[in-house]
């Protein structure tokens, strides 16, 4: 196993263009009346991981269980296997090697599908600090909202932020030989719209917005609006 620390990607919106290439177009349109007006920033690019692992799922899995534990500072994990076949490579059962493992992750979800399951925020609140979350009070999970059961201490949802009816909120993704589980964090103020889609390891900024069934892979800046699959900025919050 190989862990490597890698620097979050920049959130800035202008990018410098490479050699022989010509420049970005500049950030400042000319509307048709001759006035200028401030285009929206670039979407960042997709963070790099934090922690890589690769070969062995067994030092993996204990290194994705270090991950996961609240407190741990780094926001993506991401790990390779030498098995294509992604149903013999997944780490999403982890914790499935002990009696009590397994007892605790059922327990878990049970919890959690019940709470899902409540119209009120309250009971979601509850249930998602109970296995790790951080979960501001005047925060808002709307009926039908449902959030990654595996990991849930991956979460965080910060003070007046809401999120819509039906949002889904993944901690982890599987795919192929690749695995990876990132923490997503809704920063205060930001509204998630109805029916959104939040992948692992996306952090939306203070009071962003994202549109209702955006589906949203990348970074959302501060006071940025967001919308699309996938979801691209194209605009500001006033």
């Amino acid at each position: 196993m190989t862990e490597t620390s890698v620097p979050p990607a920049p959130l800035s919106a202008s990018a410098e263009a490479a050699p022989g290439l010509p420049p970005p177009p500049s950030e400042v349109a000319e509307e048709p009346s001759g006035r200028s007006s401030s285009l929206p920033p670039r979407a960042p690019r997709r963070r790099p991981p934090d922690v890589v692992c690769r070969g062995d799922p067994g030092p993996a899995g204990l290194a994705l269980a270090r991950f996961v534990r609240p407190g741990c500072p780094d926001r993506l994990f991401e790990y390779h296997s030498d098995i294509p076949e992604p149903a013999d490579n997944c780490l999403c059962f982890f914790e499935y090697g002990t009696a009590a493992g397994i007892v605790y992750a059922s327990l878990r979800y049970a919890l959690l599908s019940a709470a899902f399951a409540q119209p009120f925020s309250t009971p979601k609140h509850l249930a998602l600090r109970l296995f790790g979350a951080s979960i501001h009070p005047t925060a808002y999970l709307s009926p039908d909202v449902v959030i990654d059961p595996l990991f849930p201490s991956l979460l965080t949802v910060e003070a007046g932020a809401l999120l819509g009816f039906g949002v889904r909120i993944a901690l982890h993704e599987h795919g192929g030989a690749r695995f990876r589980a990132g923490r997503v964090i809704i920063r205060r103020g930001a509204t998630i719209g109805a029916e959104a889609r939040i992948g692992c390891g996306v952090e939306i900024g203070e009071f962003a917005q994202v549109a209702v069934g955006a589906v949203v892979l990348r970074d959302v800046p501060a006071r940025s609006i967001a919308v699309g699959n996938p979801a691209r900025v194209v605009g500001h919050v006033a």
